[in-house]
């Protein structure tokens, strides 16, 4: 078994630049956290891991202890952990870690895939051993006290047989009885399982529709049943049959469709597609490896609010791609490693929240303006010392503390570039000179990059 130690201090995940992880462990990857006097006032504690495909489990801490899930480790990128510890009402977290999960060459014959244990499962199997439990701890009373009664009986010379007989026949009625009782309460115990069973399905078909985990883990701590794992899919739409054609241009498309998913798997360009062209709201492009370009795709559309790519692998140039699209809310993006020029991709996207994935720019030459007007901006994930030329993010005012790490970790070493960053959004998500002092250190001393706020 491998531990790695982490701190837990306020909402704060300590020393997990230190941890190293390989793909393909089961069950012999831990944590140990050491909480601060904040956390040790509450009674339950999980960790919170979502894996390279944006899959979440949520796991009890023991003892302080956790094992990270092995289907957090099937595949190499970057994951994330938080913390959380819930008391009644009282709900206490951490912001969020990225952890970087390196590819092992252990053959699939080998591996061992055995379901890891949620908060969920746990509660279902102990509720039912415990049920089963009361059940047999009750019986093995009933029969001892009848035991020392009948041992009395056949002690005392006085007892007749027929008594002898009483007593027997009493003790398996009272039997019976509990027997018939034990029906009824094991009965009520899988109705509610059941019950249970079907909030959770629930909970998972709000999650695959919209990947809202924090709704769905906001619902479970409010009551007063445990934390259950869950994985959060891609929203569901429905497809056209597009995998035949070759090209697709605005002319193709009918504004009255509001969602829909393309197979692009034999189209090299999407430029224009809905250039200055109203009326989707979402979309979805598969088998997209083949597209070389997304330049203005969506520029002045002003109804799209989520766009989702599965790969970007062949793909130069996504310039101007979303230009002045002020009603885009959510992207979600994969491997744009090959893409030189993101001049403009998100100019003036003024609700843009989240970019989920992770933003590869180790082949990117231009980013002038790329997130220029994204005032909304808060969540967004990039690769490691892929970043090697100056990034402006000044205007995103909104970044979390986990997206200004994530920048900062993902500048390329002694590149020379200078990162530019909102004075506010950073004062706001570090508060304290020693948090400050970190990203400084990280960006300055260890990238050896400009660094200036505005």
């Amino acid at each position: 078994m491998v531990t790695f130690e982490l701190g837990v201090v306020k909402q704060r995940l300590r020393d997990t630049e230190k941890v190293l992880l390989a793909a393909d462990a089961n069950d012999t990857i831990s944590f140990r956290f050491h909480f601060d006097r904040n956390w040790r006032l509450f009674g339950t504690k999980a960790a919170i891991f979502r894996n390279t495909l944006g899959e979440f489990y949520i796991v009890e801490i023991r003892d302080d202890r956790v094992t990270v899930p092995w289907e957090v480790l099937t595949h190499d990128g970057v994951i994330e952990l938080s913390v959380v510890a819930f008391d009644g009402e009282d709900v206490l977290t951490t912001e969020c870690e990225e952890l970087r999960v390196g590819r092992s060459l252990l053959p699939d014959e080998y591996k061992l895939l055995s379901p890891s244990e949620t908060l969920f499962d746990r509660f279902r199997l102990e509720s039912r051993a415990q049920a089963y439990q009361d059940y047999r701890d009750e019986i093995n009373s009933l029969k001892a006290s009848y035991e020392e009664i009948i041992a009395e009986l056949e002690q005392t010379a006085a007892a007749s047989e027929g008594e002898h007989q009483a007593a027997l026949a009493q003790k398996n009625a009272e039997i019976a009885e509990l027997e018939y009782r034990h029906s009824v309460d094991l009965n009520a115990l899988n109705t509610r399982i059941i019950e249970l069973g079907a909030q959770l399905d629930a909970a998972n078909e709000d999650a695959e529709k919209w990947g809202l985990v924090n709704t769905a883990l906001g619902k479970a701590t409010g009551s007063n049943q445990p934390l259950w794992g869950f994985s959060a899919g891609e929203y569901r739409l429905p497809d056209l049959n597009t995998v035949g054609l070759t090209a697709l241009t605005s002319t193709s498309i009918s504004s009255d469709l509001k969602e829909v998913g393309f197979d692009v798997s034999s189209i090299t360009s999407l430029e224009w597609l809905y250039l200055n062209k109203n009326g989707i709201e979402k979309l979805r492009l598969k088998n997209a490896g083949g597209v070389t370009s997304y330049s203005s795709t969506f520029e002045g559309c002003q109804t799209i609010r989520e766009f989702s790519l599965d790969s970007a692998s062949g793909c130069t140039s996504m310039r101007h791609m979303f230009t002045n699209a002020q009603s885009l809310e959510r992207v979600t993006l994969a491997d744009v490693s090959n893409v030189e020029n993101f001049d403009g991709m998100f100019y003036n996207c003024i609700v843009l929240s989240r970019v989920d994935g992770v933003l590869d720019l180790s082949s990117a030459t231009s980013v002038n303006g790329i997130f220029s007007g994204c005032y909304s901006l808060e969540s967004i994930r990039f690769e490691r010392d892929s970043i090697g030329v100056s990034l402006d993010m000044s205007h995103c005012i909104s970044l979390n503390a986990s997206s200004i790490r994530s920048i900062a970790r993902g500048l390329q070493p002694a590149a020379g570039g200078t990162l530019r960053l909102s004075r506010y959004a950073f004062e706001r998500a570090y508060a304290t000179e020693e948090d400050r002092d970190e990203i400084y250190d990280i960006v300055v001393n260890e990238k050896e990059w400009v660094f200036s706020l505005s």
